[in-house]
C-alpha cells in the first residue's frame, strides 16, 4: 500500500476523517486548508482506480498552487505521467486530477466526476458548483470540500449553513482561525492584528462572516483629545483636502506630524473653485508650507495640476476602488493602535459615527457614507493621516502607481516567504 508519509495537525485529522459527501471548512489564513486538502485529493485518486478529480480556484494562477502540492506529494513511483501546461496528473491506476479556473465555468463541463475541491471558494462563481460542477458529480456519486475564508455572506455563507443545519445529513461544516494551526507561531499573528485592521482580521485570520454594514472606527471617540493650535515654527505639518462646491463639502484638516494630531479644520460649500484655492493656500502657508494630500478625483484634477504648478507641495491621490480602501484600513489601524489624536468637531464625530462599509461579491470591501450622507470629513481625515504615516514629502506619495505595485510585490513576497517557512515546518514534522 502508498504511503505518503504525511503527518496532519488535529484540525486537518477531524476534517480528513470525517465522512461526509460535502464538506465546507471556513477557515482562516494558513491554516492548512490548501495543504490538507490537496492531501485529500490525492489519497482518494489513489483509493479508487480510474477516478476524476478536479480542483477549481478563483483564477489559473491560484489554481496551480493546489496542483503543485498534490504532484510534490505524489511518489513517483504511482504516477504515470505529469503534464505541466495543462495542470493534469495521472496515476498509474487509471485515477486523473485536473487543476481548473472557476473564472469560465463553460469549459468545465461534459465532464464526469469522483470529487471535486474548491479552493478560496467564497471567491468563485456560484454557478460553477450549481450549473456545473453539482450535476456532473451525479454519475459517480462523487464528493466535494469547499474550503475558503470568508468573503461576507455570499454562496459560500449558504453552504457553511447547510453544513451546520442537523436535517442536511451528506453537509457537513468546520470552521478554523489561523490560531488553530500549531505550526503558525501565535506571535506572528499578533503581529498581523497589529499591521491589520480589525474588519480584515476577523474576517482573513479569525474566520468570521461579517455583517454586512456597522462602524468603520470604533477607536474614534477615544481620539478625540486635542485642542485647535497654530503653527509651531520648525513643525511639519500635513493638510488632507477632501473637495466639494454645492451639495459636497470641501474639508481641510491639517496635522502635526511630530505629535501625531489633528491641530485645524475646515468645512465649509457653496463656493467657486477660485476661493477653494485660495482657501488651500492660505492654509498651506500659514502652517510652514504644509505637505498637501489632495483627492484629485474627478473635478479635483485641475485644481491639484494648477497648485501644482504655483510650486505648492502637493501630492495629489485618485481615490478609487483600489486606493481608498488603502486611505480607510490606514486609518482604522491608526486609530486602532491609538497612533493619531483628533479635535473635536461635530461634524468629524457625526460622519465618523455613521460611516459604514459593504462586503462586494468579490470579497472586497467598499467603505462609503450612508445613502444621502457625506464623508467628506472621513476622507480629508484619512488623507491626513496616510500623509502623516509617511513622514515626509518623499514618502507620502504612496499612490504613485510604482510605489503601490511595490508595497504590494512586498506583501506577496512576505506571504511566499512565510509560506515557504511553514512548508519547512511541515517536512520536518513529517519525516
Amino acid at each position: 500500500m502508498t504511503s505518503l508519509n504525511v503527518k496532519l495537525h488535529d484540525g486537518q485529522l477531524k476534517v480528513f476523517h470525517n465522512k461526509s459527501k460535502f464538506k465546507v471548512l471556513k477557515c482562516g489564513r494558513r491554516w492548512g486548508k490548501t495543504w490538507l486538502t490537496a492531501y485529500m485529493v490525492l489519497v482518494s485518486a489513489i483509493q479508487k482506480p480510474n477516478g476524476r478529480y478536479f480542483i477549481i480556484s478563483p483564477s489559473y494562477n491560484q489554481t496551480k498552487i493546489m496542483w503543485e502540492q498534490i504532484t510534490d506529494i505524489a511518489p513517483k513511483e504511482i504516477v504515470n505521467r505529469v503534464m505541466v501546461g495543462d495542470l493534469f496528473i495521472e496515476l498509474k491506476n487509471g485515477s486523473r486530477i485536473y487543476a481548473k479556473s472557476g473564472d469560465n465555468p463553460h469549459v468545465l463541463r461534459g465532464y464526469g466526476l469522483d470529487g471535486v475541491a474548491f479552493d478560496e471558494a467564497a471567491y468563485v462563481k456560484e454557478e460553477v458548483w450549481e450549473s456545473v460542477i453539482e450535476p456532473a458529480l451525479v454519475d459517480r456519486n462523487g464528493w466535494a470540500i469547499f474550503i475558503s475564508t470568508p468573503a461576507g455572506r455570499n454562496w459560500f455563507y449558504d453552504l457553511y449553513l447547510a453544513g451546520i443545519d442537523p436535517n442536511e445529513k451528506d453537509w457537513q461544516s468546520f470552521e478554523f482561525t489561523t490560531y488553530d494551526n500549531p505550526f503558525i507561531p501565535k506571535d506572528y499573528i499578533e503581529k498581523k492584528r497589529k499591521k491589520t485592521p480589525e474588519l480584515i482580521f476577523r474576517q482573513e485570520y479569525l474566520a468570521e462572516f461579517v455583517d454586512e454594514g456597522g462602524m468603520v472606527f470604533p477607536g474614534y471617540a477615544r481620539s478625540i483629545f486635542d485642542y485647535p493650535e497654530g503653527a509651531m515654527p520648525g513643525e511639519f505639518y500635513v493638510m488632507g483636502v477632501d473637495l466639494g462646491r454645492h451639495q459636497d463639502f470641501t474639508v481641510i484638516k491639517v496635522g502635526k506630524f511630530s505629535e501625531m494630531r489633528e491641530v485645524y479644520t475646515e468645512r465649509f460649500n457653496n463656493t467657486d473653485w477660485d476661493y477653494i484655492k485660495e482657501r488651500i493656500r492660505v492654509i498651506h502657508n500659514r502652517y510652514n508650507r504644509a505637505s498637501i494630500i489632495i483627492d484629485s478625483t474627478g473635478y479635483g484634477d485641475p485644481i491639484y495640476e494648477d497648485l501644482a504648478k504655483e510650486g505648492l507641495t502637493i501630492n495629489g491621490v485618485n481615490l478609487n476602488t483600489k486606493t481608498k480602501p488603502l486611505i480607510i484600513e490606514n486609518l482604522q489601524l491608526m486609530l486602532q493602535n491609538a497612533q493619531i489624536r483628533f479635535l473635536d468637531d461635530d461634524a468629524s464625530k457625526y460622519e465618523f459615527g455613521s460611516y459604514t462599509y459593504t462586503i462586494l461579491p468579490s470579497g472586497h470591501i467598499r467603505y462609503e457614507a450612508p445613502v444621502g450622507r457625506h464623508d467628506d470629513t472621513v476622507v480629508s481625515a484619512a488623507l491626513m493621516a496616510y500623509g502623516m504615516m509617511g513622514g515626509s514629502t518623499s514618502a507620502i506619495g504612496m499612490f504613485e502607481e510604482e510605489k503601490r505595485k511595490e508595497v504590494l510585490i512586498e506583501d506577496e513576497i512576505e506571504d511566499v516567504v512565510n509560506w515557504e517557512e511553514d512548508c519547512e515546518d511541515y517536512e520536518r514534522d513529517w519525516t
